[in-house]
C-alpha cells in the first residue's frame, strides 16, 4: 500500500465540508485575541468586504457562535452595530431561516445598526435580498490568501493551519470534491494522521530553529514535500540578491532543503543553484561543495550534500521526529563548516 503525505488535516478530520466547522474557523479568524497571528487584519478586511470600514473594529466585539442557531453573529456594544452572518457550503436555506434570524436580531438588537450577511459558495442571492447581502467564500479565500501571503509573522502552526484550510477553501470553490477518491492504494486514517504529524513536527521544529538564531525560514519557500530554510554563515557567503535570478526565482542562491516523500522518509540536503550565480559567488561554491560540479538542466542544481534519512512511520511521537532533525541538523552543519574553512583558506 503507498503512503501519501498530501493529506490535509480537514480531510482527515472528515470535516472539509463540514459547515459548522467552517463556521468555526471564520470565527477563530475575526476574533483579534487568538492565535492565528492576524490580529485585527482579518476582521477589518471582513467589514471592508461587507461595506464597513475599520472604525467598526473597536476592541469590545463579541462574536458568538450559533448564538439562537445564528452561525456568527458579532456586535460591539460602543459601536452599537451587529452583523449575522448565515453560511451555506452544501445546503441551501430552510424553514424561513433568514427572515427568523432577521425578526431575532432585530429583537435583540432594537437601537443598533444592523447588517446581514448570506455567505455562500458563490455568493447566491438570498430569498430576503432586501435584508440579507450575499457574499462568497472565494471573497473569503482571496482575504484570507492575501493575509497568509503577506503576514511575515504567523507561526509554522499557524502555516501549516490556514495553508491547509486555504486549499479546502480553494477546493470548494472549484467545485471540487472533499479529497480524492478513495483507492484500494490510498493511504489509510493511521498513515494519513502520521502524515500530518510529520508536516506539523517539522513546522515546530522550524519555529524552534528560528526562535534560536539557527536558521531563517519562510512559508514563501516551502511545497508540499520541501521545507527550505538557510543559515546565518552561508547567508552572509551568498547573500540573496534582491531579483528574481537563481533557479527559485527568487533571489537565493542555496538553501537546506527538508524532503519528505510517500513513503515516509525525510532528510536534509544542502541544494546550490547556478543560473545566474556571479563568478564570485561560484568560487565559493566551489570550495563549499569541495569542488562537486553544477547540474546541466536551466537551473544548474547542485545537491552538495544529503543527511542520513529518517522515516516517521517507525516513530512513535513528536519528541523523535525532531530528534531526528537535530541529528540531521548537526550531520549537515558539520558539512558547513567544513566547506566555510575551505573558503576561508582558498581566500
Amino acid at each position: 500500500m503507498d503512503k501519501n503525505l498530501d493529506d490535509n488535516i480537514f480531510d482527515i478530520l472528515k470535516i472539509s465540508r463540514t459547515e459548522i466547522r467552517h463556521s468555526n474557523m471564520l470565527a477563530w479568524f475575526m476574533t483579534p485575541s487568538e492565535s492565528h497571528g492576524f490580529h485585527d487584519r482579518f476582521l477589518i478586511g471582513f467589514l471592508n468586504m461587507i461595506g464597513l470600514d475599520a472604525t467598526y473594529a473597536v476592541k469590545d466585539i463579541e462574536i458568538y457562535r450559533e448564538h439562537n442557531s445564528i452561525d456568527i453573529l458579532f456586535f460591539s456594544r460602543s459601536r452599537e452595530y451587529v452583523v449575522a452572518i448565515e453560511n451555506k457550503i452544501d445546503t441551501g436555506e430552510h424553514d424561513d431561516q433568514l427572515t427568523r434570524y432577521y425578526n431575532t436580531v432585530n429583537y435583540l438588537f432594537p437601537s443598533f445598526e444592523k447588517h446581514f450577511i448570506y455567505l455562500t459558495v458563490h455568493g447566491e442571492k438570498a430569498s430576503d435580498a432586501a435584508n440579507w447581502r450575499s457574499i462568497s467564500h472565494k471573497q473569503i479565500y482571496n482575504l484570507l490568501s492575501m493575509l497568509y501571503e503577506s503576514s511575515n509573522n504567523l507561526t509554522a502552526r499557524s502555516q501549516l493551519l490556514i495553508a491547509d484550510y486555504l486549499r479546502i477553501v480553494k477546493r470548494i470553490c472549484d467545485g471540487l470534491p472533499a479529497s480524492n477518491p478513495s483507492t484500494n492504494n490510498g493511504p489509510s486514517e493511521k498513515q494519513s494522521a502520521y502524515s500530518a504529524e510529520l508536516k506539523a513536527a517539522i513546522y515546530s521544529w522550524l519555529d524552534h530553529m528560528v526562535s534560536s538564531g539557527a536558521i531563517s525560514y519562510s512559508i514563501e519557500h516551502t511545497t508540499v514535500r520541501l521545507f527550505r530554510y538557510t543559515t546565518p554563515r552561508l547567508s552572509e557567503l551568498l547573500s540573496r540578491h534582491d531579483s528574481n535570478e537563481g533557479g527559485w526565482n527568487n533571489g537565493h542562491f542555496y538553501f537546506y532543503e527538508i524532503t519528505i516523500n510517500k513513503g515516509g522518509d525525510f532528510w536534509i540536503t544542502q541544494t546550490f543553484t547556478g543560473k545566474d550565480m556571479p563568478e564570485s559567488y561560484q568560487r565559493i561554491v566551489h570550495a563549499l561543495s569541495n569542488g562537486k560540479a553544477f547540474g546541466k538542466s536551466a537551473e544548474k542544481w547542485l545537491i552538495a550534500y544529503t543527511t542520513r534519512k529518517a522515516n516517521v512511520f517507525s516513530m512513535q511521537s513528536d519528541q523523535e521526529i525532531s530528534a531526528a532533525l537535530d541529528n540531521m541538523y548537526e550531520e549537515i552543519m558539520r558539512i558547513e563548516d567544513a566547506g566555510i574553512a575551505r573558503v576561508s583558506r582558498y581566500n
